[in-house]
């Protein structure tokens, strides 16, 4: 469509999708966060949103379940705080916007909309920075995405600018305080350089992360080299089970120089 153009200002290098929103008179969103940045521009009708930070990710209550992450279970037309009692002192921001309003969303901040007549709306997603990472939400989904292997993939699909390895990604989240996150993506960036050296483990990253590391180890021990691949299991368990509190900077700071010294030959 000619009249739907891509500003200077959103990386078209970057663009994920660009969408054209139709919707009647009553139409409810139900509240959601997306991983891109976001603009929305509103064509005709009125929408009215309500917004909510993401910091305060686990009072919104969002869903467990692997394919429903991103929703809430919070029903904002009838809120019930006698079972999510957490939810009643979130702040919210609310909103409208009408023909010719953009709205700029950035990652994973909640969002409910509401119409009140038939509405067009065009929307422009971007890859987030991997610094965006750092809220609830994602830190929240990363020990998944690291039990079933897909962390280096996930690094491909972000914008990763001022980063030149996964290794840079892991000191960058260690230095801002995220020690649990830090030793999966450091331990994500050992599983690429495995990858990337032959070693194999089947789709969907085989039978879980041990069963990955188990193969990493008995290679490793073949061709020699030195990296004590149990204690690096150990301080990676402490991670996934424990978070933060189980990784002390210390422990940290010895994964990931003891990594980043690592060669694959």
């Amino acid at each position: 469509m000619p009249d739907i153009r891509i500003q200077r200002w959103i990386p078209q290098k970057y663009l994920n999708d660009l969408n054209l929103w139709f919707g009647g008179g009553g139409n409810v969103t139900p509240l959601h966060y997306d991983f891109n940045y976001n603009f929305l521009a509103q064509v005709t009708g009125v929408k009215h949103l309500t917004l909510i930070a993401p910091e305060h990710f686990q009072r919104s209550y969002p869903a467990e379940s692997a394919n429903m992450f991103h929703l809430s279970l919070m029903d904002l037309e009838n809120p019930d705080y006698d079972q999510f009692p957490h939810f009643k002192d979130v702040p919210v921001i609310r909103g409208t916007i009408r023909a010719g309003d953009l709205l700029y969303m950035p990652p994973f901040w909640w969002h409910f909309v509401t119409l009140e007549e038939p509405s067009i709306s065009v929307n422009f997603w971007w890859r987030s920075h991997v610094s965006q990472c750092l809220c609830p939400a994602a830190l929240k989904r990363l020990p998944g995405a690291f039990e079933r292997g897909f962390l280096p993939q996930t690094f491909q699909q972000l914008d990763i600018t001022g980063f030149d390895s996964i290794h840079a990604i892991g000191k960058d989240f260690a230095a801002r305080g995220a020690r649990a996150a830090a030793v999966l993506i450091t331990a994500a960036a050992l599983e690429a350089g495995a990858a990337a050296h032959g070693i194999t483990w089947g789709p969907d990253g085989g039978n879980g992360w041990k069963d990955r590391w188990s193969k990493i180890e008995n290679h490793d021990l073949s061709q020699g080299r030195a990296l004590n691949w149990s204690r690096a299991r150990e301080v990676i368990e402490a991670a996934l089970v424990e978070g933060d509190p189980g990784v002390t900077e210390a422990v940290l700071a010895g994964f990931i120089r003891a990594a980043a010294e690592f060669k694959w030959s």
